[in-house]
C-alpha cells in the first residue's frame, strides 16, 4: 500500500495488485477490495482518491471510478504498463494528476 501525502495530508491512497484484472478483456475484480478502499477512504479524512493499481497484462485499459456516497471521495480501478520504467512512471503520473 502506498499513501501520497500533500501539504501533510494523506490525499491519494494507492493499493497495488499483483494479479490480473481481466482475462480476455472482462473485468475480474474482487468486491472485498472494493470494500477495501472504501475502509481507506473513509479512515483518512483528508483522502479524496483510493486507487486499486493493476498491471496492465492485456495491454488493455481498464479504468473504473466509484464516487463514495455524498462525499467528495472516489474509489478507482487502474492499470500500469510494467513492460518498461519509462512506461510504468509515464502511466503513474498520468493516475495520480
Amino acid at each position: 500500500d502506498i499513501v501520497l501525502y500533500k501539504n501533510d495530508m494523506a490525499s491519494i491512497i494507492i493499493d497495488t495488485k499483483w494479479k490480473r484484472i481481466g482475462y480476455n478483456s472482462i473485468p475480474n475484480y474482487n468486491q472485498s477490495d472494493i470494500y477495501q478502499m472504501y475502509a481507506y477512504v473513509n479512515a483518512y479524512k483528508d483522502s479524496k482518491r483510493c486507487i486499486l493499481l493493476y498491471p496492465n497484462i492485456e495491454d488493455k485499459s481498464y479504468s473504473y471510478i466509484w464516487k463514495v456516497d455524498e462525499e467528495d471521495k472516489y474509489i478507482e480501478i487502474r492499470v500500469v504498463r510494467l513492460d518498461s520504467v519509462k512506461n510504468t512512471l509515464e502511466d503513474l503520473k498520468n493516475i495520480i494528476s
